[in-house]
């Protein structure tokens, strides 16, 4: 990124040397070493609407030796309730940003490996109801990250290790906070690597893409969590014609929770009592932050992000007693008065299964289209792959490409008879599996729109 063009020019003298040495020149073009950034965004979806500004600088030569130094500041605030399914005049105006501050020092310990230093600091409010108007508190958190890596590629391998902390600490922007609610900290180290065998990384035709990652949290790395987190995942590109692409996808990921998950994995359609309250928390606590998800632009495009996982009442966004919550229909999944909308929430699984296909077709210059075909899975279990949990979607998508990638927008149609087989839609699942949830509907129809930049995948 020193460099915005680079030309190599062989000089190729007739006859051919005698020793067949060719030289060469190389001309290049001295990229900008200082860039300022600013510019703005919306987000609005089935969860949130949102309006944020970007603010970044970024210095390629900091301190000399093509060290770069990068700041992202991202502020914003939720116009809340309004979203996707709920137009309605915004109440109230809750704050969020993201700090993102990273440091790359090239050439650490030999040439080609690189050495990554990346706090951040992040609030943000926790928004994962379908129908945040019933709810008794906004829940928030104030977020602080470190990472810190080594890089290096050997041809088409990436690999990198390195360690991560978080610290979860939570506040509201409305109402009480529970009194069982602490400050979360996740401390573990991370392996990655990426074999790319694709033609182009922002428009694939052809090649395969295979990644892994393993994490492994607690133990002698400290913190509130403890397990082992691992997802592998594989990508193929084949072009069927001069203008069709057919693009897949398949991802699996196990988490084996130490110190918690007892709570999803056993009791999450138990009434919520005064007694097993504070249990509750801390364990639903920890999973929402380390457990899977699937659902979203980049996941099943039929779904909402975080859509597809286990659900359940979470005690500290309910009101604070348990006959509050009697009152409120929140106490207990399997009750026959029990109110989806207002409080079953995805809260994270232990086992992940996805698969995507499509088909990519350019229509004319920029403009582009795709059809197509989502799937995938989160059981409350550790290795638990449930195939006959299908949650099947399809769908149509456009793309408009952009110097920085296709702008893209899909719609995606959830497919009832092929959500849970043996079920004829959501509603039965719900009724039968109060823990597979009852995702929301955009205008009384099962599908959800897709923003993003760049292809799914």
């Amino acid at each position: 990124e020193v460099f915005s063009a680079v030309e190599i020019q062989p000089e190729l003298p007739d006859p051919p040397p005698a020793s067949h040495v060719v030289p060469l020149k190389v001309h290049v073009e001295p990229n900008r070493l200082r860039h300022l950034r600013l510019g703005g965004g919306f987000e609005f979806d089935q969860l949130k609407t949102d309006l944020h500004g970007l603010i970044g600088w970024e210095d390629k030569n900091f301190l000399g030796g093509l060290r770069s130094f990068r700041v992202d500041l991202k502020p914003g605030f939720v116009l809340y309730p309004l979203r996707l399914d709920n137009i309605v005049t915004p109440t109230r105006l809750l704050p969020e940003e993201r700090l993102r501050l990273q440091f790359k020092q090239p050439g650490f310990l030999e040439a080609r490996t690189n050495l990554f230093v990346q706090p951040e600091f992040n609030i943000f409010p926790l928004l994962v109801r379908s129908d945040p108007t019933t709810a008794g508190s906004i829940v928030g958190y104030r977020e602080v990250k470190g990472a810190t890596w080594l890089d290096r590629s050997y041809g088409k391998l990436y690999s990198s290790v390195g360690y991560n902390i978080q610290i979860e600490n939570p506040f509201t922007y409305k109402g009480p906070l529970d009194n069982y609610l602490s400050t979360l900290v996740i401390s573990y180290p991370e392996v990655v690597g990426r074999l790319d065998f694709r033609d182009d990384r922002v428009h694939p035709r052809k090649g395969v893409y295979l990644s892994a990652n393993f994490q492994f949290a607690g133990g002698p790395f400290g913190g509130s969590a403890g397990d082992m987190k691992t997802q592998p995942e594989v990508r193929a590109y084949v072009p069927v014609a001069s203008s069709v692409t057919l693009a897949t996808r398949a991802s699996i990921g196990f988490l084996f929770p130490r110190n918690y998950g007892d709570i999803v994995q056993n009791h999450l359609v138990e009434d919520v009592t005064d007694d097993n309250r504070g249990e509750r928390t801390r364990d639903i606590q920890t999973a929402l932050f380390r457990g899977f998800y699937s659902g979203g632009p980049s996941s099943n495009r039929g779904y909402p992000t975080r859509g597809i996982a286990p659900h359940g009442v979470i005690p500290f966004l309910n009101p604070a007693t348990a006959s509050q919550q009697v009152a409120s229909r929140c106490d207990n999944l399997m009750a026959p008065g029990f109110d989806y909308a207002a409080c079953s929430v995805p809260i994270g699984g232990f086992t992940l299964w996805e698969f995507s296909t499509e088909l990519r077709i350019a229509v004319t210059g920029p403009l582009s289209a795709a059809v197509f075909v989502d799937m995938g899975d989160v059981s409350p279990q550790p290795t638990n792959i449930r195939l006959g949990h299908l949650h099947m979607s399809s769908g149509v998508g456009a793309r408009y490409d952009t110097p920085v990638g296709p702008i893209r927008l899909d719609i995606g149609y959830r497919i009832q008879p092929l959500q849970v087989l043996g079920f004829r839609n959501e509603n039965d699942v719900a009724r039968q599996d109060p823990v597979s949830g009852l995702p929301p509907k955009l205008l009384g129809v099962p599908l959800a729109i897709a923003f993003g930049i760049g292809e799914a995948y």
